[in-house]
């Protein structure tokens, strides 16, 4: 994915909410359809998953087309991610620190 993609809900928060609430977005069957609507509210932006069929992404792999032209790249970063290696742009968030109250001394 190129250095601007940004991890968001194309629908809306309610309805990727819903979808959340329901543990839709731990099916695998439904993560390819909610990773373009619902990315930021099932947390997909750190995974690297490819969003359409496996098999198909290693058939475009194995046939060199993966890097063939920017525009393909670009639509291949999107949906082939995992199968056409391209994990590490996929855009992650530093990790998560949790915040201790500050103790009272005295």
């Amino acid at each position: 994915l190129e250095n601007n993609f940004q991890c968001v809900d194309t629908w809306k928060k309610e309805d990727c909410l819903w979808f959340k609430n329901k543990d839709y977005c731990e099916r695998p069957d439904l993560k390819g359809f909610l990773y373009s609507r619902c990315a930021r509210t099932c947390m997909y932006c750190r995974e690297c998953i490819d969003r359409w069929r496996t098999e198909f992404c290693l058939m475009i792999k194995d046939k060199g087309i993966c890097d063939l032209s920017i525009a393909t790249r670009h639509t291949l970063a999107e949906n082939c991610t995992k199968t056409c290696g391209y994990c590490k742009e996929v855009m992650e968030s530093p990790p998560r620190r949790r915040l201790r109250p500050k103790r009272r001394r005295g």
